[in-house]
Order: C-alpha cells, then sequence, then structure tokens
C-alpha cells in the first residue's frame, strides 16, 4: 500500500469519525431537549427528587400510591386513591392530596382531600369536600393530635381494625376519636355555611350560620351540647 493511499484512506476515517460525532452529539441534544420538554405525558407513577435522589412528591394513581413508611419499612395505607403525597426533609410524609368518585346505586360519591401532618404525625389541616348522593360537605378542618408518632398511631388502628364489629370495636374506635378530637370546621355542612368550634374533648361550644332563609346565627353551648345563649333569641 502506497503512502497516497493511506492518507487516503486516513481522511476518510477522518471524516467518518466526525459524521459519527455529529450525529451521536446530535442524538444526544434531540434526547435531551425531548426529555426537558413535554407536550403530553402519560405514566402511572411520578417521582420528584431532590438534589440527593430523596423523595419529596410523588403523583401517583390509585394502584402505586406509595405506601405508608413506618420505622423505616414500607406498611399498607389503608383508602388508597389516586394523588399527590408530600415529603418533608427527611423523607417522611408531611401530607398530600386525594380524590376519588363515582356512581353506586345511582347515588354519585366524590372525596377530594387536601391534608397538612405534624411532624411524625397525622394530619392537622384539612381542605375537604364530600358528597354523598345529595349530602355535601365542604370546608376546613382543624384536628387536635396527640404527640404520638404515627407508627404508634398506625398500630393501634391496625388492632382496632383487626376486631370484629361490635361494641368493643366501637368504643376503641371512639376513645380513638377522643384522642383526636376536631376543633374546628369553617365550610358549609347540611347545606348551612357557617363556623363550628369545639373545646379540647371534641365537644361543640359556638356555631355561627346562616340558615336556609339567609338569617344569621349564633348559638353558645355547655358542655352537654345545650344551647345557653342564641343571638336572635
Amino acid at each position: 500500500m502506497d503512502l497516497n493511499h493511506e492518507i487516503r484512506l486516513l481522511r476518510l476515517l477522518v471524516v467518518v469519525s466526525i459524521l459519527f460525532s455529529l450525529s451521536l452529539g446530535g442524538a444526544i441534544i434531540w434526547l435531551i431537549t425531548k426529555r426537558n420538554s413535554a407536550d403530553h405525558l402519560t405514566v402511572h407513577r411520578l417521582d420528584i427528587v431532590d438534589a440527593a435522589g430523596q423523595l419529596r412528591l410523588a403523583i401517583s394513581n390509585r394502584e402505586e400510591l406509595p405506601d405508608l413508611i413506618i420505622n423505616g419499612k414500607p406498611a399498607p395505607r389503608n383508602g388508597k386513591d389516586a394523588g399527590m403525597i408530600f415529603f418533608n426533609n427527611e423523607g417522611f410524609e408531611c401530607g398530600g392530596f386525594q380524590v376519588s368518585g363515582d356512581k353506586s346505586e345511582e347515588a354519585p360519591e366524590q372525596e377530594l382531600s387536601l391534608t397538612f401532618d405534624q411532624y411524625h404525625g397525622d394530619q392537622n389541616l384539612q381542605l375537604m369536600y364530600d358528597q354523598d348522593g345529595t349530602k355535601k360537605t365542604a370546608g376546613l378542618r382543624i384536628i387536635d393530635r396527640p404527640d404520638e408518632d404515627i407508627k404508634d398511631i398506625a398500630a393501634d388502628m391496625d388492632k382496632i381494625h383487626l376486631l370484629p364489629d361490635g361494641a368493643e370495636k366501637e368504643s376503641r374506635l371512639q376513645a380513638f376519636r377522643d384522642k383526636n378530637p376536631q376543633r374546628a370546621f369553617f365550610g358549609k355542612r347540611e347545606g348551612l355555611p357557617g363556623v363550628w368550634l369545639k373545646d379540647s374533648q371534641g365537644k361543640e361550644r359556638l356555631r355561627l350560620y346562616i340558615d336556609a332563609a339567609g338569617d344569621p346565627h349564633i348559638e353558645l353551648l355547655d358542655k352537654e351540647g345545650q344551647v345557653t345563649y342564641r343571638i336572635p333569641n
């Protein structure tokens, strides 16, 4: 093989290498562009992570919604629905948004809930809409929670759910509700817009609402639930 032939072969190899490099670079740029810009995505679940790879937000269908994480291990989640789950800097769940709805026996049912949890605990604040047929409730709830870790709360609830239906199960459920009283509701329930405030025992003590005729009312209640003062009288 003479020198001129080797030079021509070398030039050909250089051109092929340049064309290959350009093609590869173009493909990479195209992939990056497509990755960072999309008009439509169809996924079962989308996880948002921080720079360290820690999960911070999960957007999911009903089946792929993340499990609860208790003692570093996944645990079943009661009442899974499609939505979003928020996680704090440590990777612990701290709230979320869930939605469900369908028509059962000709009666529509719809539930939407945006919640904010206390640290390692259950929800303290809930923005919600609930519809069961013609019965609709919409508003903001504030809930008292004891300083209990979510793992202890989940363990208690698991024990309760394992009990057969009956007086003991209902008693345990009521005891749980007593430890987690709803303190305030701002919204509309039973067709009436208003504010309902409760004491630390979950007893309703103040009602401020507008009735179906459009008239405003204020009612003060004692610990037994009896109205002690009313405006208008």
